[in-house]
């Protein structure tokens, strides 16, 4: 009896760890604006564990935050913490009270001597936040922080941001054609901005990736006609930029050429921000992939039939050759060709393309004669046999004999083809 009595007495009069001492510092991240659908750092709090005291460690496992300005709580969609690093720590979506998020975090932030950290506090505006309306967020009071420890003693000291006026700045961005061919020169891209937000924005950028570069800016406009006139235009070859002379509000348009890459570019995106009613670099809303572009062999022969081998040489008479085409993506745009001069490698004479009264080569659709152009030794880029979707396409190289021409049966030519997207 008398040793269980002394083990009851040892157990009561067993030391009990008083609980630590937090203080919580706040350092103001709010800028003077923000912008709705925007996760917006407001507050960063210092965590400090004063060195001895108690047991020396603070869970903490509720933060209270309050929300200030007269932007209602509505306004906003959730009320994150993340480390000073970024990572996810905690979230509530739900507000505990008229101005206020109670934010509960499963896994606690473990904080001692050894470990002081800090933390973050962000909003994420709705995307129906009111513009121009102001807002702040605030660790009101030592209870607003609650810990695992009923003992810990906490102290907070100006933890409370400074008010960000919301703007409401966005805008969809896609481009056009979303396939081109390798190695085309001025290829022509369409890049589309459409505005959603209420506010104006006053500037346009468009950073061009790799595999691409700028040749040429040649309109800038919307439903109403040019814009050029309102507006300054810069280009480099992987930098478009294009200012206003007054805020813009609408469904902007930009052509522009590029030179593609002379091998495959995977798709890859051309990144757009706008900038004005007081926010910079804003980046753009993009469905999926709608402003990347791909860079692929798009013609690819796939058979060369021979439909007429003999011809008089009279002027008139004619060599006929059908290509088997595979357009390997689906796109609209002009299949583009070019030929050298007939050679004949026994005795080195030619038949130039130019040698008839009218061109001597010509190119068609084998479904439609009158979708056709003249062949030349070089690409000319504002022609073409137009084509409508990828797939198989026939067309038929006629060659007419000018007069006069040797008899072999040796004569050959090397071509090349290109397919031109169109916006």
């Amino acid at each position: 009896m008398l040793v269980a009595i002394l083990l009851v007495m040892a157990f009561f009069v067993s030391p009990v760890f008083a609980g630590g001492n937090l203080t919580v510092t706040g350092h103001n991240l709010a800028s003077n604006y923000t912008n709705t659908k925007t996760v917006t750092n407001m507050l960063n709090l210092s965590l400090d564990v004063t060195p001895g005291a108690g047991d020396g460690t603070v869970n903490i496992t509720v933060i209270n935050v309050t929300i200030g300005g007269n932007a209602t709580i509505g306004n906003i969609s959730s009320v994150n913490i993340t480390s000073s690093t970024g990572s996810f720590i905690a979230s509530n979506t739900t507000n505990s009270t008229a101005n206020a998020f109670t934010i509960y975090i499963p896994n606690g932030i473990f904080v001692n001597a050894s470990t002081n950290s800090s933390i973050i506090i962000a909003i994420n505006l709705s995307s129906y936040a009111l513009a121009r309306s102001n807002i702040s967020v605030n660790v009101t009071t030592n209870a607003s922080i609650v810990t695992a420890t009923t003992g810990d003693n906490i102290t907070i000291t100006n933890t409370t941001s400074t008010e960000s006026k919301i703007q409401d700045v966005h805008a969809t961005a896609s481009i056009s054609p979303r396939y081109v061919d390798t190695n085309v020169t001025n290829q022509s891209l369409t890049y589309t901005i459409n505005t959603t937000g209420n506010d104006k924005f006053n500037s346009t950028s468009i950073t061009i990736p790799a595999g691409y570069t700028v040749v040429n800016v040649t309109y800038v406009g919307d439903s109403n006609g040019s814009l050029t006139a309102l507006a300054n235009i810069g280009f480099s070859a992987y930098l478009i930029n294009v200012n206003y002379t007054s805020g813009y509000n609408g469904t902007l348009t930009i052509n522009f050429t590029v030179n593609t890459n002379t091998s495959t570019v995977n798709s890859t995106a051309f990144i757009s921000t706008i900038s004005g009613s007081n926010l910079t670099s804003v980046a753009t809303d993009v469905s999926g992939t709608y402003t990347s572009v791909t860079t692929q062999q798009l013609p690819n022969v796939t058979n060369i039939a021979i439909i007429k081998s003999a011809a008089y040489a009279n002027g008139t008479d004619y060599w006929e050759f059908n290509f088997t085409i595979n357009i390997t993506a689906s796109v609209n745009g002009s299949l583009q060709f070019k030929m050298s001069n007939w050679t004949n490698p026994q005795t080195g004479q030619n038949i130039s393309l130019t040698a008839c009264s009218t061109n001597c080569a010509t190119l068609r659709d084998s479904n439609n004669p009158s979708n056709v152009i003249n062949v030349t030794q070089n690409y000319d880029t504002a022609t073409g046999v137009s084509f409508t979707g990828g797939g198989i396409k026939n067309v038929i190289l006629k060659m007419i004999i000018p007069q006069s021409t040797n008899i072999y049966s040796s004569w050959l030519a090397t071509y090349s083809m290109l397919f031109r997207s169109a916006p």
